[in-house]
Formats: C-alpha cells, structure tokens, sequence
C-alpha cells in the first residue's frame, strides 16, 4: 500500500534527504515524543505506531528504531509518561501533566503492541 512505504521509507519520522535527522525536531513538538491531546500537526510516536500496526504494518523493519524508542520510554511500571500538550487552555480534556504517566500515551502504546504482535495484556 502506497500511504504504509510513504511512512516505513522514512522510518516514520525521519527525512528523506538526511536519514538521521528528524522531520520536526523541536523539543516538545518531535514526533518521537507523546502527546495527548492529539492534533491534526502534532501527531506522537505512540498513535503513529497504532495507526501503522492496524495497517498490518508493525513488524516492517523500517519500525525498529521507533519500536526501540517507544519501549525506552516506559516506566517501571509499564507506564508512558506523556512528553507535550496542547498549549495553553485550548485543552478539551481532564489535563494530564508533562513528564507524568500519561494514561492516553499508554493506552495508544498498548495498541500499538497488541496490534504488533497480540501479547496478552497483564
């Protein structure tokens, strides 16, 4: 499927141009990071691997390197802390903050996994 290699040609978030520089490399705005809530221009790792896992794309290798990322990011207890957020009070949810567990970036995390590979949620 054309829209899936658009993605995996770029490891899905790195240029064309320079493979190990990231498309938008700002700090709190990198598509590495999680955010929560979405929006349509700050999109973060764990709903970019939802979105491709769905595809039937999670075990590309171009992944890897996010894969690696993502399962850096937990925390002991299995819990991904959340990186951004939208600014100011333009939030349309309960606010989770910055650097603590976030329960949507984990709940996106998980499907990304389960979507992967079907491991059984403990």
């Amino acid at each position: 499927m054309t829209l899936i290699h658009y993605f995996l040609k770029r490891r899905l978030f790195y240029r064309m141009d320079q493979p190990d520089q990231l498309v938008l490399n700002q700090p709190g705005r990198r598509m590495t990071e999680v955010f929560f809530p979405q929006e349509y221009f700050h999109v973060g790792l764990p709903v970019l691997l939802e979105a491709l896992t769905a595809l039937g794309a999670g075990e590309a290798v171009e992944l890897e390197n996010a894969w690696s990322i993502l399962e850096r990011k937990k925390d002991k207890q299995g819990r991904i802390p959340l990186e951004g957020s939208l600014p100011g009070n333009k939030a349309y949810l309960p606010r989770e903050r910055i650097g603590k567990p976030s329960k949507w970036g984990t709940l996106y995390a998980y499907l990304a996994w389960w979507n992967r590979s079907g491991f059984p949620i403990s």
